[in-house]
């Protein structure tokens, strides 16, 4: 009788330590979910694999609850009662701790993520201001901090980002006519002449092996390999002289506004923008990096360094 009594006493220490047990597992996971953003489309699966079955597709910009992310590649995510997991590269809303940045170039700040128009605009931040990074939002948005207003600008505008450079480096066919006489050098410096290789001469034909860090070419001239310093090419529109037309054609890299003068102060003179892979003519090269160019029978001008 007594051994039934200790052992009865026994199990509902043990179902008590259970429960308990399982509550707190419960507070911790519910602790350790956060929500996060899609920043395109894409696959809730079943296991983190991308050869897994497909659960249901999420839409961009879809609110999804993040329940593990042991696997930092794939997240363990709950959307709409179903749970799975997804990429984490399409995961946005990622908190960056007031991470601050140097812009690359002027930029519109804007109340909401959205460059359809112009009405959101808050104001132009200049180019070599520090902006405080408060969140990564969905779609290369940023929700930043700047002058003591808080809004929205696109991303990989800032001078460290190197998403917007072709980082390549796979061998290329791609070959450029030198618009002048450039030293190719052993290394990515021009501290001194102690690494020059030779002198490409003007009107040389280079192949392109790869596009590197801080604007240099990693290419190969009459046998040998180097690097040369980029934006010397004779199809390199921001090298024309001021008032050249050469009526060149390019695509866009990004969206980008398209003005009724040569200034970006405010947002007064924008006429319309012109989108990411449109092409435009380039109709003449204004002063510093401007271009006036025609856009589906529109004409304005667009601050240079946009183009593929």
């Amino acid at each position: 009788m007594k051994y039934t009594k200790s052992l009865k006493r026994a199990m509902a220490v043990l179902l008590a330590a259970m429960i308990f047990f399982a509550g707190s597992m419960t507070m911790i996971t519910a602790k350790a979910d956060t929500t996060m953003k899609t920043t395109t489309a894409v696959n809730l699966r079943k296991e983190a694999s991308s050869t897994s079955a497909k659960i249901t597709v999420v839409p961009e910009g879809a609110k999804v609850t993040v329940v593990s992310t042991s696997n930092a590649k794939w997240y363990k995510v709950t959307y709409n009662g179903k749970t799975g997991f997804i990429y984490s590269k399409y995961l946005g809303n990622k908190q960056t701790a007031n991470e601050t940045k140097i812009m690359a170039e002027d930029l519109n700040m804007r109340s909401s993520m959205s460059k359809a128009n112009n009405k959101n605009i808050i104001k132009v931040i200049p180019k070599g201001a520090v902006v405080t990074i408060l969140s990564k939002e969905a779609d290369m948005w940023y929700k930043v901090s700047y002058g003591g207003k808080t809004g929205y600008i696109k991303g990989g505008h800032f001078t460290d980002d190197t998403s917007r450079m072709d980082n390549s480096s796979s061998s290329s066919t791609e070959t450029k006519k030198m618009a002048e006489d450039l030293k190719m050098r052993s290394s990515k410096s021009k501290s001194s002449d102690s690494n020059l290789i030779q002198i490409i001469p003007k009107g040389a034909k280079v192949t392109i092996l790869s596009k590197e860090s801080d604007g240099w070419y990693k290419v190969k001239y009459n046998g040998k390999t180097g690097y040369i310093m980029g934006g010397h090419f004779t199809d390199d529109t921001s090298r024309m002289g001021v008032g050249a037309t050469q009526k060149v054609t390019k695509t866009m890299a990004e969206d980008l506004n398209m003005r009724s003068s040569c200034s970006k102060k405010d947002s007064s003179n924008i006429i319309k923008v012109i989108p990411k892979n449109g092409k435009v003519t380039i109709l003449e090269n204004c002063a510093d990096n401007w271009f006036k160019v025609d856009y589906k029978g529109t004409v304005g001008y667009i601050k240079g360094g946009h183009f593929k």
